[in-house]
């Protein structure tokens, strides 16, 4: 039977293309040619028309089982429109013809289907991809703070312990914890001083010197060999100390406190160390130098027969008076009376990246630079300018304020610009950062005189900037600072670590105060700024003869004078110096004590200006230093 329809659909159906197998199993449905088990070969095999007649269409469904062809024609024959037809009847043939149709109209909603089914498919996989390379991207950019986030527990397995212990801020059991470890830590600081052998005196009663940080202590250890006198500069290196008293004496504090005075035979009014070598600015205009370590002392005989130990020395050749030095690693900047600007290099272990700004000796050259032999920045010293008629000429320009930092330098022109040149992979020569501006080896105007503003002085130390502006038409001053400020340094409440645009520190901008005799608020003024490798101190100039002082960047060595080793890139407040009283056996109270030292708002430290010391008629302020992890306070009159 299913032969026999399979041999009839084949001649009743020829006009609709559907052709059957001899075992009567579909093939091929409705196709433009189908073979034929028992057709001729044609001749022309290689023609259009032998590939129309061979081609095949894709079949999708049902059609590609032959089980399933199978059991369509079967669902056909035995489909009951069909039942009490004659087979070689018109009607029988109609009839197979729509059910032929039915088919191949299921056939394409089959094909439809499967294609939507394979684009969504395709939607979904493109949907997975996506955002499995975002995730990946995303793992990949913060692997460090994920691997931290989920490993924590297992590395600081005590401290989540310990904070799992304590409930909530409130508990008793916490605070008590907290006061215990601070009284702890202000009595091993209390002891440090004690073996310094530092006894605390009055700080409105007598003059000295304060240090703190690195290796001594986190609050300021008095250094009683000072007491009594006033000093002019101090200056903080790794190694030592240099302090130049108000007669223009020097002394040098190792980093056991051991004071060693030096018998220089000239009166020093500023002193700084560079490379390998001290240097001292006299009240004459000359640059006299020593060797670093050791510093030696030699004897020598006058002319009435008695000997004394003096310290030998070497003089710079400059060729004018000088009136101010800075100085870097391995350079030194001198800044002449006449205006000029002269560079020194102090070291042959320093790495040249452009700090001489000489192109003579710029990194790209060969030539080195002699050492403790002064030149000329022409560059930077020298303009050429145009007369009214139109000829050029040479002018002299003058600057007014120079400072250096570790292998960069700025100076301030008497018009108001700023100038730098060195090292600038932090920004800290105010240009942009990239592998063409990684030195700067020759001056470069980064700042032009401003309306708005101008800057009346700047300062540098390690690979920071800073410069001390006045906004006079708001009657303000504020600071700004650009370069390094991975801990903190540029004061603006942000870590950088590159920052090559003036950024302000908005924290000391705008401050006001009620002055009583002008009956008004009037601004505070910045009255001092110290800077030292990676912190520094803001002194504000408050009404009164007490000045607010706050202090910003790198702490790692308690140099902020707190008892404390956090940083800050805000300047805060710190707290007041150890009085007598405080340390008094009859009425000391540790924990009052440390509570008072660790609230730096209301206790905290106030300078001393134009103040008169306890039985002394001279007038006197307190000046606070920054260096390299090292702070120090002394007593300068006014």
């Amino acid at each position: 039977m299913l032969r026999r329809l399979g041999v009839t659909l084949r001649s009743g159906i020829r006009s609709s293309n559907i052709n059957y197998s001899s075992n009567g199993v579909i093939t091929r449905l409705y196709s433009n040619v189908s073979p034929q088990a028992n057709q001729k070969p044609q001749q022309d095999d290689n023609g259009i028309e032998s590939f129309k007649r061979n081609q095949t269409e894709y079949l999708f469904g049902v059609r590609v089982d032959p089980r399933q062809q199978k059991e369509h024609l079967e669902r056909i024959a035995n489909d009951p429109r069909l039942k009490g037809l004659d087979p070689n009847s018109p009607q029988y043939r109609y009839q197979t013809q729509l059910i032929h149709r039915e088919i191949v109209g299921n056939n394409t909603k089959d094909q439809k289907k499967f294609e939507r089914s394979e684009r969504f498919k395709a939607m979904v996989f493109g949907i997975v991809l996506l955002v499995g390379i975002v995730s990946a991207h995303q793992t990949f950019m913060h692997w460090e703070y994920l691997k931290a986030k989920f490993t924590h527990k297992y590395y600081y397995k005590e401290v989540a312990e310990s904070q799992d212990k304590v409930n909530s801020v409130d508990d008793p059991l916490r605070n008590l914890k907290s006061t215990e470890m601070m009284e702890k830590n202000l009595r091993k600081e209390i002891s440090a001083i004690e073996n310094l052998g530092s006894k605390v005196i009055d700080s409105r009663e007598k003059s000295g010197l304060y240090l703190f940080g690195f290796d001594w202590t986190r609050l300021p250890a008095r250094l009683n060999y000072f007491d009594g006198k006033f000093i002019k500069d101090v200056k903080l290196y790794r190694d030592f100390v240099v302090v130049v008293l108000e007669n223009g004496e020097v002394a040098t504090v190792a980093n056991d406190h051991k004071v060693t005075p030096l018998n220089l035979p000239f009166k020093v009014e500023k002193s700084l160390a560079s490379g390998d070598y001290v240097y001292f600015l006299t009240n004459k205009g000359n640059i006299n130098y020593i060797t670093a370590e050791p510093i030696q002392q030699v004897s020598t005989r006058t002319w009435y027969g008695m000997s004394h130990a003096t310290t030998p020395y070497k003089t710079l050749e400059t060729n004018a008076p000088v009136s101010d030095i800075s100085s870097g690693q391995s350079h030194m900047l001198l800044l002449t009376k006449n205006g000029s600007v002269q560079i020194v290099r102090t070291s042959e272990k320093g790495a040249n990246v452009g700090q001489y700004g000489i192109p003579q000796y710029s990194p790209f050259e060969s030539e080195s630079m002699p050492i403790n032999v002064p030149h000329d920045i022409q560059l930077l010293n020298k303009e050429l300018a145009l007369q009214s008629n139109g000829s050029k000429y040479i002018r002299t320009r003058q600057f007014t304020s120079i400072d250096s930092g570790a292998n960069h330098n700025v100076v301030l022109e008497s018009s108001g610009a700023v100038w730098t040149w060195g090292q600038n992979n932090y920004g800290q020569c105010g240009i942009d950062v990239a592998f063409t501006t990684n030195s700067q080896p020759i001056p470069r105007k980064v700042i032009e005189p401003n309306q708005n503003y101008t800057v009346n002085r700047v300062f540098a130390g390690g690979d920071t900037t800073y410069l001390k502006c006045a906004d006079d038409r708001n009657n303000q001053e504020f600071i700004q600072a650009f370069g390094n400020g991975l801990v903190g340094q540029l004061g603006v409440s942000r870590y950088l670590q590159v920052c090559s645009q003036p950024s302000t520190m908005k924290s000391i901008t705008g401050l006001s105060e009620y002055d009583e005799k002008q009956r008004k608020v009037v601004p505070i003024g910045v009255k001092e700024l110290s800077v030292g490798t990676s912190h520094f101190f803001v002194t504000l100039n408050n009404l009164g003869n007490q000045k607010d002082v706050m202090v910003g960047g790198d702490n790692c060595c308690g140099q902020y004078g707190n008892g404390k080793l956090a940083k800050s890139s805000k300047p805060v407040y710190i707290p007041k110096l150890l009085e007598p009283i405080d340390l008094d056996e009859s009425t000391r109270d540790m924990s009052i004590l440390s509570m008072k030292l660790n609230d730096s708002t209301v206790n905290r430290m106030l300078l001393l200006d134009g103040y008169r010391l306890t039985g002394d008629k001279v007038k006197v302020e307190q000046v606070i230093a920054a260096g390299d992890n090292k702070s120090a306070l002394f007593y300068k009159r006014v």
